[in-house]
């Protein structure tokens, strides 16, 4: 099987100042139930150039002729896992 995607992407300037957070809500199976965890993202929010290309005949083949409207890029991130967490 060949290429199913491929991206070339160049960094551009910084669309914040410093660094931010992104909340990356987690819902997850645990022991019969479930837990919801607030898992935040922090970094640097950059603008990014990209090239997108797509296998016309892939699973993904509907965007072959497409182009993105938005591509961002979160720099020097880190996941900070288990700030609030609820059992259910």
């Amino acid at each position: 099987m060949g290429s199913v995607a491929g991206l070339r992407a160049r960094f551009r300037g910084p669309l914040l100042p410093g660094m931010r957070q992104l909340p990356l809500p987690t819902l997850q199976p645990w022991d019969g139930g479930r837990i919801f965890s607030h898992n935040p993202i922090v970094g640097r929010f950059s603008g990014l150039s990209t090239r997108w290309t797509f296998a016309a005949n892939g699973p993904l083949g509907y965007l072959a002729s497409r182009r993105p409207v938005f591509s961002a890029a979160i720099r020097d991130a880190s996941i900070i896992f288990g700030m609030d967490v609820k059992r259910s």
